[in-house]
């Protein structure tokens, strides 16, 4: 089967010409270098790397590595792409090795070794968290799909997420194909990194909740001042009342039809960005601190999820209990790596909380427990929620 190799290029000059090498010189693998605007000798070093094979050199003006992306899946010729870094280069024998596995399945995946000699090992469990460009992906299957050019980071992992809402076949060769040279010094991703290493993301579902929702943003909105680093999502599930105003907050903010509190927050996972998770319901409140102590709580103890105490009504609760001594997600915070890939189940409309949290927290994980109450579980805030009304007894 024909392979595409797409290459985006800014200011390559030191690091092209051996990642075009990598790659192996065969007639049924093209090659298509897109030079985003180089302002070095990418352009010439590239040109003379790919003379004697079936390749294509197109030069466009900046645009960032998302709009060179698109130019390259629109030129491609292969029945399956694959994406390298200009500052990478692939494992020439084991990238032959991974090509005769290509099938007709959709997506098929390799691992990879960073510069410190560690392999990254791509599985079913690793797949969310690692590196969007760890496969084979079939053009029929990519279809129209484009990456989003308003994106300047992690637009791979964000292309990704999109495919994998279609249920692509999948295979995993467990071949170590691509060098990817991480931790490079200075490059975007680096810096990025750094930046986001210990990122806070906040996940909101929201459902008619406007007066309190308002409330919520404005302690946010202030909280966030000293911890500009922090996402908070918003994700709008279908509401009736006129939620404009949530474009002008500043925080990422997702409108779908109306699917349930599950789907809106699968939808704010497969968004989020952070090192660190955590939920909030929109006609619930916080302490002024939130965002404060969680930050401390999950930097200090190195946990893989927190569990805190919150207020109910004039109570404040004791959550020193068994394993999921408590059902709501709320009260806890986690790491991206805590919570994988594990989804809320889009088909129960109570204790979702509980299915979720019963497949995230497991023995073996670091837990830590958090004496400082940090939320306001609002009782009689909206009476026609799903779970006030599970627990009145009513469903």
């Amino acid at each position: 089967m024909k392979v595409t190799v797409i290459i985006p290029m800014f200011n390559a000059e030191d690091t092209i010409e051996q990642a075009i090498k990598s790659i192996p010189n065969r007639k049924d693998i093209e090659v298509i270098v897109v030079d985003d605007g180089s302002e070095d000798n990418s352009y010439l070093i590239a040109q003379k790397a790919l003379k004697g094979r079936e390749s294509k050199l197109i030069h466009k003006e900046n645009g960032g590595v998302s709009s060179a992306l698109n130019v390259g899946l629109e030129k491609a010729s292969g029945e399956y792409i694959v994406l390298l870094g200009a500052d990478d280069d692939f494992y020439t024998d084991e990238f032959n090795k991974a090509v005769e596995q290509l099938d007709g399945t959709d997506l098929v995946y390799f691992n990879l070794k960073v510069n410190d000699g560690a392999v990254w090992e791509v599985n079913e469990k690793s797949k969310f968290a690692l590196c969007g460009s760890v496969k084979f992906m079939r053009k029929d299957f990519i279809g129209n799909q484009k990456n989003d050019e308003s994106v300047k980071y992690a637009e791979d992992w964000l292309f990704y997420q999109e495919l994998m809402k279609k249920n692509p076949t999948e295979k995993f060769t467990n071949l170590t194909v691509k060098h990817y040279n991480y931790p490079r010094e200075g490059s975007l991703s680096w810096q990025q990194r750094e930046k986001n290493r210990d990122k806070l993301s906040i996940i909101i579902p929201h459902y008619n909740t406007g007066a309190q929702l308002r409330k919520l943003v404005l302690k946010l909105q202030k909280q966030v001042k000293d911890y500009p680093e922090t996402e908070v999502i918003i994700i709008d599930d279908g509401s009736s009342e006129n939620m404009r105003w949530l474009k002008s907050t500043g925080f990422r903010v997702f409108f779908q039809r109306n699917k349930g509190v599950s789907a809106a927050r699968n939808r704010g996972l497969d968004n989020a960005t952070g090192r660190y998770i955590s939920f909030i319901d929109s006609d619930d409140d916080i302490e002024d601190d939130y965002i404060h102590t969680i930050y401390r709580v999950m930097r200090r103890s190195q946990c893989d999820y927190s569990i805190y105490k919150f207020f109910a009504g004039n109570r404040v609760s004791n959550n020193r209990d068994e394993l999921l001594g408590n059902h709501a997600v709320w009260s806890y915070s986690f790491t991206a790596n805590c919570i994988g890939n594990e989804r809320f189940n889009e088909s129960m409309k109570i204790n979702e909380d509980y299915d979720w949290l019963r497949r995230v927290i497991t023995h073996e994980k670091k837990r830590f427990e958090c004496d400082k109450p940090i939320y306001h579980y609002m009782w009689n805030s909206n009476k026609n929620s799903l779970s006030k009304r599970n627990l009145r007894g009513e469903l």
